[in-house]
């Protein structure tokens, strides 16, 4: 087998474990991490693995699969390299130049290896078990990376789902263009995000990432107004018996609470999570105030380094006397345990900018707040941090 029709199997049998592993999660048998990693589900599923990984080893003698992976290893350099680059457009150009300069110091080399020194540099991480599920891993994310986001009815966990509980639901399905019809059986609900209810069998499902959620919410707005029948395109993967979307809280404060207009007011430790995205945003006391961004599509670095951006806020009364950006450098143990503890620290920083000395009126109000301007220009999920600062948004627009 071709290196590129094993890398298509891998990431199709991959892909198929990620979702079983995401049902059973969604119908309350899982509490393990989520999102899962490769590792993660090979741990979980070792008798599952146990073949491709014997698969791999005979595919590491083959020149072929070294040439195809080394391909699209080195493919997938650039695509983060020019992803994190084009991240920064909006950041001041002495910063792009420090971010390229760092981009080209951590990358640059791993350019130019070639297969043996790929594995090498794998094998020789204290963080890898198993270099051959490193391999996979890779192979899988690359390809993941690549998917478009259409998905097919056949073969899905829909079909078989809606085959054996309701066979008039399939074929209404099909016969209306693969969506399904907001009315007897299917309500949009909204827990924080929106969601499809199967009121007949207790299920919910996913609504496509194809559709925003404002533009949901609109539709939801216009069929209470109008005599319209309403069909919505559901996720096909994530279905089954008694599925219940973990995100059912009333809010996405995970802990501590928004900003209430006083620097002082902010509790020891606030986390946000962006039900869309999992990704957190965190703000916690330490030498003042630190904000930080934890993306679920995190960037990393060789060798396997998981990095996020902190903002670093000192003051006194209502005057901002500090103020930093910086990289915090973690490695994928100390990440996994920073998920579940926000306090833990990165082994690594890089700074970008610092502000000493200063007595900056912290203003209450977003267009002149320099820490919402700081926040806004470098972290990626502009949601969380809008949620966080709603008042001083809001004081904005009533001022406005």
């Amino acid at each position: 087998m071709a290196y590129y029709d094993f890398a298509k199997e891998v990431f199709r049998f991959i892909d198929q474990i990620e979702i079983d592993y995401k049902v059973k999660y969604h119908q309350g048998h899982i509490e393990c991490q989520y999102p899962p990693s490769v590792r993660k589900l090979c741990d979980r599923y070792p008798e599952r693995f146990r073949p491709i990984l014997e698969e791999i080893d005979e595919k590491l003698k083959e020149d072929s699969f070294k040439t195809g992976f080394l391909y699209d290893w080195k493919n997938a350099i650039r695509d983060e390299i020019n992803r994190q680059y084009d991240g920064f457009k909006s950041a001041p150009s002495e910063t792009r130049k420090l971010i390229k300069k760092a981009l080209e110091e951590n990358y640059g080399k791993n350019l130019e290896y070639d297969f043996e020194q790929v594995v090498e540099s794998i094998k020789s991480n204290p963080m890898v078990c198993d270099y051959r599920i490193h391999l996979l891993g890779n192979i899988y994310n690359y390809y993941k990376s690549k998917k478009k986001p259409f998905q097919m009815l056949d073969g899905s966990n829909f079909k078989k789902f809606y085959q054996e509980k309701n066979e008039k639901v399939l074929r209404s399905c099909i016969a209306n263009y693969g969506l399904v019809e907001c009315g007897e059986i299917f309500e949009i609900q909204k827990n924080v995000k929106f969601k499809l209810h199967d009121k007949q069998n207790d299920t919910d499902l996913f609504i496509s990432s194809l559709l925003p959620d404002d533009f949901i919410e609109y539709l939801v707005k216009l069929k209470e107004r109008n005599a319209l029948r309403l069909a919505i395109r559901p996720n096909y993967n994530i279905c089954g018996e008694k599925v219940h979307l973990r995100f059912r809280i009333d809010e996405a404060v995970i802990r501590g609470n928004l900003f209430q207009g006083h620097l002082d007011c902010i509790p020891e430790v606030t986390s946000l999570l962006d039900y869309d995205s999992q990704d957190y945003f965190v703000v916690r006391r330490e030498e003042g105030i630190v904000f930080e961004e934890l993306l679920y599509d995190f960037k990393t670095v060789e060798p396997d380094f998981v990095i996020t951006q902190g903002v670093h806020l000192q003051y006194e009364g209502e005057r901002i006397t500090h103020l930093d950006h910086e990289f915090f450098f973690y490695t994928v143990d100390s990440y996994d345990q920073k998920l579940k503890d926000i306090r833990k620290h990165g082994h690594t920083r890089y700074k970008t900018f610092k502000i000493d000395n200063a007595a900056i009126p912290f203003e209450k109000n977003a267009s002149d707040n320099v820490l919402y301007k700081t926040l806004h220009t470098f972290f990626k999920n502009h949601a969380l941090i809008d949620e966080y600062f709603e008042k001083i948004l809001n004081e904005k627009k009533d001022d406005g």
